[in-house]
């Protein structure tokens, strides 16, 4: 089953790359592109897609509550998952 979340006010792939919240966290793989990153905490794994404003994708079995707190902790946003209404919302609507 898959999951997908967007923090408020949006995260840029830019911020996430030079800035992640901990070291390691990026996962080097093959499949990360310039608008996807693999994101890992040791444990379980979480794709984010985009540029300008990421989507965070948790697949299969993966659990990844400790990544996604991570980043709203450390970049100081809210994490809300596709079944909330702000994930529909604009940035210019939250903005």
């Amino acid at each position: 089953m898959s999951v997908y979340f967007r923090t408020i006010p949006p995260l840029t792939m830019q911020q996430l790359r030079d800035n992640p919240p901990h070291q390691g966290m990026l996962h080097n793989t093959p499949e990360n592109t310039e608008t996807e990153q693999c994101l890992t905490d040791g444990k379980t794994y979480l794709w984010a897609f985009g540029d300008d404003e990421l989507t965070f994708g948790q697949f299969g079995g993966n659990q990844a509550a400790d990544i996604l707190a991570a980043l709203g902790e450390h970049y100081g946003v809210s994490v809300v998952d596709e079944w909330e209404d702000e994930f529909h919302s604009t940035s210019e609507e939250t903005d």
